[in-house]
């Protein structure tokens, strides 16, 4: 559209608008700025990560309170020991 605009303008039907793209070398500054936006990113998403995580033990927690399941399970004669160390196996097994 622009080159049509000119091409009226100056009067040559022959002239055609030309573009050049040359980078210019990267800069310190800007290596130092991506360096620091790849750390930032790690951090937020390994902080998401733990969030995740921590929120998936408390809601087992909260549910197993909830429902009762723990005493309904050592009324019906389950070791403490047993019960624990099958919730830290299942635990450790969904992270």
């Amino acid at each position: 559209m622009y080159e049509a605009i000119l091409k009226t303008a100056t009067g040559d039907k022959d002239f055609e608008l030309k573009t050049r793209l040359t980078p210019y070398p990267v800069t310190s500054d800007v290596k130092n700025r991506s360096m620091k936006g790849n750390a930032a990113k790690i951090v937020f998403f390994t902080a998401v990560a733990y969030g995740m995580m921590l929120t998936q033990i408390v809601g087992q927690i909260v549910h197993e309170r909830v429902g009762g399941l723990k005493h309904m399970q050592l009324i019906c004669g389950m070791h403490r020991g047993a019960y624990w160390i099958a919730n830290f196996l299942v635990d450790f097994l969904k992270l």
